[in-house]
Parts: structure tokens; C-alpha cells; sequence
């Protein structure tokens, strides 16, 4: 609309001053180009319309027929210019459009690795369950809440039965499927208010907060019937494990530290694994490394 109206304006300056005009036309035309932003799909025939429709202003216009052959090749070049410069302004603004989105996934991308990365940190990542160093923070906490508002504090360590010949029989994406499942199994038997960790290779740990040994020993061997009682499909066919349990506990009265509870856990373990597996043990800390 505004090209064809800058034709008929260029056509009226022609009329009353023959200079002015042959310019206004071409000013018009770039202007527009580089004012306007339209696709080159777009902006091809609008300024061949243009063209057409200048010409054909020129043809039926009152103008002096010496400067019939330099309107002519303003007529052309002026749409030409002017398409050039619309081309490069869209060019441009894609190439923009194009930058930012790409830096939007980027940023995107990144955020993602960040959370990953910070899910790592305190995270197994193969089972998902938290990691050593994560559960022992956890636990600090925990110890600590129970001095100050006095209570039991329990741990039950987890071993999974066998599981070399497992990873010797199965291959290592067994012994996976089978870390994942028990996983799973362990996490889907326990309170919301547990807190259960991967310690590494088949090793599991559970934190119990306000739970004694009595509890402890109910808890321990509820995830025994519920390991034993798993069937973990792999490859077509079943997979059948069993696990031993070490339990111990800081009583109410007692302030204990990580590595004391963790040490009792682990001989209580150590035990069930003596005595047969497939079974729960519990040993308490050692007196000396209980202060009131």
C-alpha cells in the first residue's frame, strides 16, 4: 500500500519537479525495504507489483517523454534495491531469531546438566537411592536432633547374598537389574520417614530416626521377607537373591557418632553372613564410644 502510494506521489513530483522526482521513487522503495520486514517469499512479488504498477503509471502519466527511458530504469532499479536491502534486513533477523533460540536451548541444556549434576552429588546413579556421602550427613543430622530431643536412632546394613556368582551367571546388566530392583524392593518397604542409601556395590544402609532395637529388628526382617520373597526378571527369565542384615541402635539416653552406630551395623553383618545369610543380626555400639 505504501509503495504504491509513493508511486503516485513519485508520479505528482515528476510533474512539478522533474529532478525531485526521479529520486523520491527510489527513496520510497529502499525505504520501505529497510523499514519493512517481510520474507523474500513476500517481499518478491510485492516489489514486482510495484514495478508493474509504476510502469504502468508511467504509460498513462502526463510526463515528458525525454525522461520516459530514465523512469523506466528507476522503475527497475528502485524495486531492485529495495528487494536487496528487505532480503538483507530479513537475513538478519533470522540469523538473530536463529542466535537466540539456539542460545535458549543452550541455557535450557544447561540447567539440565546442573540438576544433574547436583542430583550426582548426593545421588547413586544407578539406583537413585542417595549415596554414602549424602546418608552420612543424613545421618549426622539425625543423631544430632536425637540429642536434643532425646530419642532411639536405629541402622540396618543390607548385603546382598551372592552377588558375585550373580555378576559371573548374569553378566554385569544383571547384577544392575538386580542392584535397581532391590533397590526399589528395600525403598517401597520402608517408612516415608526412612531414609535408605546405596553404600556401594551390593551394600545398602538404612537410617531409622526415633526407632530402637526391638523396631529395628521388626524393620530388618520385614526387607528380608520382602527381598527374598522378589522374583527380578532379567534377559527372559528370574533372578532369585536373598540378603543379610546387620541392625544396630544409639538408645535415647546415649549420644552416638556415624562411625560408632555404622561399626556395630557392619559386625552385626558381618555375623549373618557367618551364620548362613538370608538372616538379621544386631550388635550394639561399643560402650566406650557412647558419651551420655
Amino acid at each position: 500500500m505504501y509503495l504504491y502510494f509513493g508511486a503516485h506521489v513519485t508520479l505528482i513530483d515528476l510533474v512539478f519537479n522533474a529532478g525531485a522526482g526521479l529520486a523520491s521513487y527510489l527513496m520510497i522503495c529502499i525505504m520501505f525495504g529497510v523499514l519493512s520486514l517481510m520474507r523474500p517469499a513476500i517481499s518478491v512479488p510485492v516489489f514486482g507489483m510495484t514495478y508493474l504498477v509504476f510502469v504502468y503509471m508511467l504509460e498513462h502519466a502526463s510526463v515528458n517523454p525525454l525522461q520516459l527511458t530514465s523512469l523506466h530504469v528507476i522503475a527497475a532499479v528502485a524495486p531492485a534495491l529495495a528487494l536487496v536491502t528487505a532480503w538483507m534486513n530479513w537475513s538478519q533477523y533470522a540469523k538473530s531469531v536463529l542466535l537466540r533460540r539456539q542460545l535458549k536451548r543452550s541455557n535450557e541444556a544447561l540447567v539440565v546438566q546442573q540438576q544433574e549434576l547436583a542430583f550426582l552429588a548426593d545421588h547413586d546413579a544407578l539406583t537413585g537411592l542417595y549415596n554414602r556421602r549424602e546418608f552420612i550427613r543424613l545421618a549426622q543430622m539425625e543423631l544430632l536432633r536425637a540429642t536434643r530431643v532425646p530419642c532411639e536412632t536405629a541402622v540396618i546394613m543390607v548385603d546382598l547374598d551372592f552377588f558375585k556368582k550373580i555378576n559371573d551367571r548374569y553378566g554385569h546388566p544383571g547384577g544392575d537389574a538386580v542392584l535397581k530392583a532391590t533397590a526399589a524392593c528395600l525403598n517401597q518397604a520402608l517408612r516415608a520417614t526412612d531414609t535408605l542409601a546405596r553404600l556401594g556395590g551390593e551394600e545398602f544402609i538404612v537410617l531409622l530416626p526415633a526407632t530402637g532395637r526391638e523396631g529395628a529388628l521388626q524393620v530388618a526382617t520385614k526387607l528380608r521377607d520382602a527381598v527374598r520373597n522378589t522374583a527380578i526378571e532379567f534377559d527372559g527369565g528370574l533372578i532369585a537373591v536373598t540378603a543379610s542384615f546387620g541392625v544396630s541402635s544409639v538408645p535415647a539416653q546415649k549420644h552416638g557418632t556415624v562411625d560408632a552406630i555404622y561399626a556395630a551395623a557392619d559386625r552385626a553383618l558381618y555375623v549373618a553372613k557367618q551364620l548362613g545369610r538370608d538372616r538379621v543380626e544386631y550388635a550394639a555400639p561399643e560402650a566406650s564410644e557412647l558419651r551420655p
